[in-house]
């Protein structure tokens, strides 16, 4: 008897450990992705891409890829703003981008030639 409790216990145990280990695994945050583009809809490659947490003034930057993308994880609930940045292009900025959780905001940042 007091072996079939203890085996009892132990499955408990397992259930317990495991199902907080899934819970670890649920979204607490958002994200923003986006594509960097200029004026004629191509991809721009390595523009600066700094979001800016509005409640707190936290910064993350990123640099957009190959394909023009950029991503920026782990943002908490919020607005943000979002600057992008490159040489020979006008400063984009996009105000109030809402991020929620477990949520992907998508932005597509059109470029204008200039500055």
């Amino acid at each position: 008897m007091a072996k079939r409790f203890a085996q009892f216990l132990f499955l408990v145990a397992l259930c317990v450990i495991c199902a907080s280990g899934l819970l670890a695994q649920v979204r607490t945050v958002g994200q923003i992705i986006g594509v960097v583009e200029d004026p004629t809809g191509a991809v721009v490659l390595g523009a600066k891409v700094v979001v800016t947490d509005m409640a707190t003034g936290l910064t993350k930057e990123t640099v957009s890829g190959e394909d023009g993308r950029f991503v920026v994880s782990d943002l908490i609930n919020g607005s943000y703003q979002v600057t992008v940045t490159m040489q020979s292009f006008r400063t984009a900025v996009y105000h109030n981008v809402k991020v929620d959780v477990g949520r992907t905001s998508n932005l597509t940042i059109k470029m204008e030639v200039g500055g």
